[in-house]
């Protein structure tokens, strides 16, 4: 069954594809519910969820936002009551892919000494962003940009802090992605 509602669903062309996906699949998990064939529709609704919370900013559905929650919760409910299911490894994997954290941080090239310095940061799954600033010298930094490899970051991760500062980020308990423009202290 979940084959041929897959194969629908990607071939389909409905207006209201995801829809239709959706009821589909709760039909099924209300026909399998109590035994573990309710795993898979299960599992596949928490990856439409999954889709759906990514696309939220690009879609500008505001029903979309809350999707990665729905994701992981169904998730869950699969791990807590089919822990040995088949599906079991897929959905805790999942999990990981939503609750996973990431930063990043941009800044202009050209920056002054003594002023402060805007950065626009864009973080998923985080509270705090931890600024540490080392003294490095124009050899060590055409090194780093020539090799880029995690070996030669981890001389950087050693290298005593002149300044440290913390960030506060504004959270929200959903699992997106946002931005906002940070205060990085002056140099």
């Amino acid at each position: 069954d979940i084959d041929r509602l897959s194969y629908v669903k990607q071939n389909g062309r409905y207006p209201n594809n995801d829809a239709l996906y959706e009821a589909a699949l709760q039909i099924m998990m209300e026909k399998y519910a109590g035994k573990e064939g309710w795993t898979y529709p299960a599992y596949y609704l928490a990856v439409l969820y999954n889709t759906q919370g990514n696309d939220w900013k690009n879609s500008k559905n505001n029903n979309f936002r809350l999707k990665y929650k729905e994701a992981y919760a169904l998730c869950s409910q699969i791990v807590d009551r089919y822990p040995n299911s088949a599906i079991n490894t897929y959905a805790q994997q999942l999990q990981r892919e939503i609750t996973s954290p990431s930063v990043q941080l941009k800044v202009q090239s050209q920056q002054y000494p003594n002023f402060p310095i805007l950065a626009l940061s864009q973080y998923r799954n985080i509270d705090n962003i931890y600024l540490f600033t080392c003294n490095v010298d124009e050899k060590y930094i055409d090194k780093l940009k020539e090799e880029r490899e995690d070996a030669e970051f981890s001389d950087f991760i050693n290298k005593t802090p002149v300044k440290k500062q913390e960030i506060q980020l504004a959270v929200s308990p959903d699992y997106q992605s946002y931005s906002s423009e940070v205060k990085v202290d002056e140099l």
